[in-house]
């Protein structure tokens, strides 16, 4: 009987080793971002990145930086209004950005969101969230996993931010 308990214990010793060891592999991944955004943070996979509507998204060109937030969508999605920030080139934050706006309409199936000097292909998800698709030569291009209500939230460097290359999902 004694034997028996041992080794009971001993499986479920080593099972719960096994749970800590795939739970601890999994929190070590690159992150696998959710399917759709939500509404702080965002999607991406190979081909795209879902971004969520009313929220500021950092996108990065290698050290130049932009905070994109769409703050209208058409009944249908099918177009927006946006506004972008960046920092000033000698600064590396958003207190004083320089910003712009912008309308984007798909035409057949693809609208264009121009922020700063970033011009990306967009398309509608919904009235809540669309899709930024990797730029062709976006080897030094990346976007935060994280989405922010204000820019005085933004923070780049915050704890479980992590930026997404389309690298990470080929």
């Amino acid at each position: 009987m004694r034997r028996e308990s041992s080794s009971r214990l001993s499986r479920a010793t080593l099972a719960l080793f096994a749970l800590a060891a795939a739970a601890l592999t999994a929190c070590g991944r690159i992150g696998s971002p959710p399917q759709y955004p939500t509404t702080d943070r965002v999607a991406a996979d190979r081909r795209a990145i879902g971004i969520p509507y009313d929220r500021l998204v950092l996108l990065r060109r290698g050290e130049q930086m932009v905070a994109l937030r769409v703050t209208w969508a058409s009944r249908l999605g099918d177009s927006i209004d946006y506004q972008w920030f960046a920092p000033r080139p000698d600064t590396a934050n958003f207190t004083d950005p320089t910003t712009g706006e912008g309308k984007a309409q798909e035409s057949g199936y693809i609208g264009r969101v121009a922020a700063g000097s970033m011009v990306l292909a967009w398309s509608r998800g919904s009235t809540e969230f669309g899709w930024l698709y990797w730029p062709d030569d976006g080897d030094e291009f990346a976007v935060c996993s994280r989405a922010w209500g204000s820019l005085e939230e933004v923070n780049p460097k915050a704890p479980g931010v992590r930026w997404y290359t389309r690298d990470q999902f080929k």
